[in-house]
């Protein structure tokens, strides 16, 4: 926070404080970060900055002059804010099925998909994202909570750019004998009786 700050004071007014990064008062979106000038390094800044959810860092190293290093900085970002964008990719619920639960006391258990987490890509490519699940189609009893079932896998032209975990909704507990015998009670109790 601190580094986005253009003037400051301190002891009550009496030491006045000024950010060397002038990208702070003049870039749209400018978060900071640092200058640094030697003689042997030159005129240096690492120039960070965010535009509608995409953060950018320009590195600028050697440059002859101070102008220069913010004038290179900020060609950087507005190649980088003009040709990138994030991107946090979406799914069609239907894909998470439920997996069947082998001796299970429920017979199945429903997959819920980790927080997807933000592309940054080119513009243009968000269209081309694709997503397909890779999911169990079966699970040994007994399941805890948040075991891990499968995973959404994302793609652009057929090469994965990212993937979140598919995880167990519930506990399911093994099935247990008092159980199986409940359930073949409950069987029975509901045929009708032939005379």
């Amino acid at each position: 926070k601190y580094t986005t700050i253009w003037m400051d004071s301190l002891r009550g007014g009496k030491t006045e404080l000024v950010n060397t990064n002038k990208l702070i008062r003049f870039y749209k979106g400018a978060t900071g970060l640092k200058t640094g000038t030697t003689s042997k390094a030159g005129c240096c800044v690492s120039a960070s900055a965010e535009r509608s959810g995409l953060h950018l860092i320009a590195v600028v190293l050697g440059a002859d002059n101070s102008a220069g290093r913010f004038a290179a900085a900020k060609e950087m970002l507005n190649w980088g804010f003009a040709n990138y964008e994030t991107v946090t990719p979406t799914y069609d619920p239907a894909l998470l099925t439920d997996v069947a639960v082998l001796r299970g006391a429920k017979q199945t258990v429903t997959p819920v998909a980790d927080p997807v987490s933000a592309l940054t890509l080119l513009k243009g490519k968000k269209d081309s994202i694709t997503v397909h699940a890779d999911l169990a189609s079966q699970v040994q009893a007994p399941v805890e909570q948040n075991q891990v079932l499968g995973k959404l896998v994302f793609s652009i032209d057929g090469e994965p750019v990212c993937e979140c975990a598919l995880r167990a909704e519930e506990d399911v507990a093994r099935l247990s004998f008092g159980l199986v015998m409940k359930r073949l009670l409950g069987r029975f109790a509901k045929r009708p009786y032939a005379a």
